[in-house]
C-alpha cells in the first residue's frame, strides 16, 4: 500500500508507505494509516471541531469515471448523528469512499471527516479528530 499526496493523472508530490493501520470501532467504516515517515509535502491538520448542520464542506476524491483526476465537490451537512457520523446533502459517485471532507479556514483546509458511503441523494461521512492520533503511537 502506498499513499501518494497530490496524486493526479499519474503524478504525485511524494510516495509514503504506511508502517501500520488501525481500524476504528464499528459502526465506523474507517481505518487510520500510520506512515513510516512524516510527509515532506504540506499536511492538512485535523479539525478541532466536528461539522454542524448547514455547514458547507469540500470533498476531494477520485470517483468513477475520472479515477485519475481530482474531483472537488461542495456539500452541505444535512444531519449529524452518533459516533461522529454526519450526512452530506449530495451524492458521490462510486469510488469516492475514503475521500477527505475538508473545511476551508483562513489558514487553508482542515480535515473534518472521511466519506464512507453514498446513495442517490446523500453521502455518509465519519468525523476525524485528535482522538485518532493515538492510534499511531
Amino acid at each position: 500500500m502506498h499513499f501518494l499526496p497530490g496524486y493526479e493523472r499519474g503524478e504525485w508530490i511524494e510516495e509514503l508507505k504506511p508502517a501500520s493501520a488501525a481500524r476504528l470501532p464499528p459502526p465506523r467504516d474507517v481505518a487510520v494509516l500510520c506512515l513510516q515517515h512524516s510527509a515532506q509535502s504540506h499536511a492538512i491538520p485535523l479539525a478541532k471541531t466536528g461539522g454542524k448542520v448547514g455547514e458547507q464542506l469540500t470533498v476531494i476524491g477520485y470517483p468513477i469515471p475520472g479515477m485519475h483526476v481530482q474531483n472537488r465537490m461542495t456539500c452541505k451537512i444535512d444531519q449529524v448523528g452518533g459516533v461522529g457520523a454526519f450526512s452530506l446533502a449530495c451524492p458521490m459517485r462510486p469510488g469516492a469512499s475514503g475521500s477527505p471532507v475538508l473545511r476551508q479556514t483562513t489558514n487553508g483546509f482542515e480535515l473534518v471527516g472521511v466519506i464512507s458511503a453514498t446513495n442517490a441523494t446523500r453521502s455518509l461521512a465519519y468525523g476525524v479528530g485528535n482522538d485518532l492520533l493515538g492510534k499511531c503511537e
